[in-house]
């Protein structure tokens, strides 16, 4: 094979340097070599692989896959034989779109997720490499386990998921994995179909978060998970967090939903779920809730002394009214339609509940304190 035409300072000649063809070979090329070396296989066992499948290959073809050139003084981009590609995506059970795809990914095409080439090269704010320290606590052969409320009303038992990263060198992307039950849908034997979930995470140094877009193409479902990044994952794994999600409700009405996510190292039993599950709820600071609620908590002794004493007679937190009410009882009145609006709207406005949703640090603490002690124990 030639040397690559170079000049004085051993760079690319300026002609093939910007030319579009040469550049997309290259990426592809390179794409190849980081696959090939991901796979473990040699030269010898691809070839072999191939020509298995009935195509006729050489070493020689796999090395110029892996090692694209120029031959000296040639000013046009020389091709890539494209049925070496498409057999050698089959070899190494890739997508041949995560080998020749311009952008390597749909989501990436369709401007979701923005490329590299979007930034400027001296810029830190996003990171995409798994190679980067950022991606040390993340990445692991293991899952990660999630937890979540269903997004039908109807429904409150808790939802599992596995969540996995994994570095795609062929793309320098960190990929995502999420693989949840779909309860609405059952197969042949009334087993709860299982929903994939494929995309990329992403981390964001100056706001310290994590972002994994995730989407599914046979649902046509985009989703986001956002979680808080600490710099010390860069010595240490992810032993949890509370991820924010951004996603679509199941059921018929189909309706954007913002809900809470909890991502686990280690699968949580009926007992840890029962005292985290809480944490899952859209809550605040302050906890209001119904005085014979907490009436039966204190005599059932699931409150320990010093908390049951402060909602006794005389203690420091005294129970106040309040009204407990649906909705719908003021939309099914007979009145005018913008004096239900104002009505609801300004009830709502005098009410208790939260104006955003925040994955706390306090949550977050609370969380990994109660893990922490659990793993201890056991």
């Amino acid at each position: 094979m030639g040397r690559q035409p170079q000049d004085k300072e051993g760079k690319v000649p300026e002609i093939l340097a910007e030319d579009t063809t040469y550049r997309f070979y290259s990426a592809v090329s390179k794409r190849i070599r980081d696959a090939i070396e991901q796979s473990g296989m040699s030269q010898r066992e691809i070839v072999a692989a191939m020509e298995g499948m009935g195509l006729a290959v050489n070493q020689g073809s796999i090395s110029k896959l892996q090692d694209y050139k120029a031959r000296d003084g040639n000013k046009r981009a020389p091709t890539l034989s494209f049925i070496h590609i498409v057999y050698l995506c089959k070899v190494l059970n890739l997508n041949l779109e995560d080998i020749a795809g311009i952008s390597g990914d749909p989501m990436e095409e369709r401007g979701i997720i923005p490329s590299d080439a979007a930034y400027d090269e001296k810029s830190r704010a996003l990171v995409f490499d798994p190679d980067k320290l950022e991606f040390s606590g993340y990445l692991s052969d293991e899952p990660f386990y999630c937890y979540f409320y269903p997004t039908i009303s109807s429904e409150h038992s808790l939802l599992c998921g596995r969540l996995r990263f994994t570095k795609n060198k062929a793309r320098q992307r960190c990929d995502a994995f999420l693989e949840i039950e779909a309860r609405q849908r059952r197969d042949a034997d009334g087993e709860a179909v299982k929903k994939l979930y494929r995309g990329t995470l992403i981390v964001s140094i100056p706001q310290r978060s994590c972002y994994c877009i995730l989407s599914n193409l046979e649902y046509g479902e985009i989703c986001m998970l956002n979680f808080h990044h600490r710099y010390f994952l860069t010595q240490h794994s992810l032993q949890c967090r509370l991820a924010c999600a951004i996603t679509t409700s199941a059921g018929e009405n189909r309706r954007p939903t913002v809900h809470r996510m909890l991502i686990t190292k280690n699968a949580l039993s009926d007992a840890d779920l029962k005292i985290l599950k809480p944490q899952m709820r859209l809550n605040t600071r302050k906890i209001i809730l119904p005085k014979e609620e907490v009436d039966r908590l204190i005599q059932a002794g699931e409150l320990p002394e010093q908390v049951a004493a402060l909602f006794r007679e005389g203690g420091p937190v005294a129970p106040m009214p309040y009204y407990a009410f649906d909705e719908s009882r003021i939309q099914g009145m007979e009145i005018e339609t913008m004096d239900r609006i104002r009505a609801i709207s300004r009830l709502r406005d005098a009410s208790a509940a939260p104006t955003y949703c925040k994955s706390s640090a306090k949550a977050d603490e609370l969380i990994f304190k109660y893990l922490n002690q659990m793993s201890k124990a056991n």
